[in-house]
C-alpha cells in the first residue's frame, strides 16, 4: 500500500502521516535493502554533515531522538515512531522516516528522508549545527523533549 500527501498537510491537520510533495511510500525489508552508492564514500571516510540542512544518509532505530527540519524552516526535535518505508529523495531511492514532534504546541507526525537533508540523529555534532543555524525552536521546547529523553533512557 502505497500513501501520498500535499505540502499542507503538516498544518491543515496538525498532522502529516505521509511526506510532502505527493511521494509514494511503500514497505521496505531492511535486512536486504541495500542504501546505494551515497553510502560508501560516507561511510568509509568518517564524514559528518558540516551543515543542518545537507544530505546526509543515516539508518535510525525506532524511538531514536533526532532533529527534524519542519516546513516553517525551524529544526525540533523529535522522535522516530516506525519503521522506515522507501521513497524517491532528492537523490533517488531512499528510506523515509515517520517522526513525531511538537510545534506551538501540536503534536505533529512527518515523513522524513535523510538524503532529503530534513532529518538528522540527535547527537552533538548535529545540534551544534541546528544551533549554530538558529534554526531550532525556543530553549523551552529543547528542554522538554530533552527531558523526556533521559526519562526514556531511564527506562530502557
Amino acid at each position: 500500500m502505497s500513501s501520498t500527501a500535499s505540502s499542507d498537510d503538516e498544518f491543515r491537520f496538525g498532522i502529516s502521516g505521509r511526506p510532502r510533495h505527493g511521494v509514494e511510500l511503500h514497505p521496505v525489508d531492511l535486512s536486504t535493502w541495500h542504501d546505494g552508492h551515497y553510502w560508501a564514500p560516507i561511510i568509509s571516510s568518517g564524514c559528518l554533515p558540516t551543515k543542518a540542512d545537507q544530505s546526509w544518509p543515516y539508518r535510525f532505530q525506532h524511538r531514536d531522538s533526532v532533529w527534524i527540519h519542519a516546513s516553517d524552516g525551524k529544526w525540533y526535535q523529535g522522535n522516530v515512531i516506525c519503521q522506515p518505508k522507501q521513497g524517491t529523495t532528492s537523490r533517488g531511492k531512499g528510506l523515509w522516516w515517520c517522526v513525531e514532534f511538537q510545534m506551538a504546541r501540536i503534536g505533529i507526525r512527518k515523513w522524513c528522508a535523510p538524503l532529503n537533508g530534513d532529518i538528522k540523529p540527535y547527537n552533538h555534532h548535529t545540534q551544534a549545527l541546528v544551533s549554530t543555524a538558529r534554526w531550532v525552536e525556543d530553549s523551552r521546547q529543547r528542554q522538554a523533549w530533552e527531558a523526556i529523553n533521559v526519562e526514556r533512557s531511564v527506562r530502557r
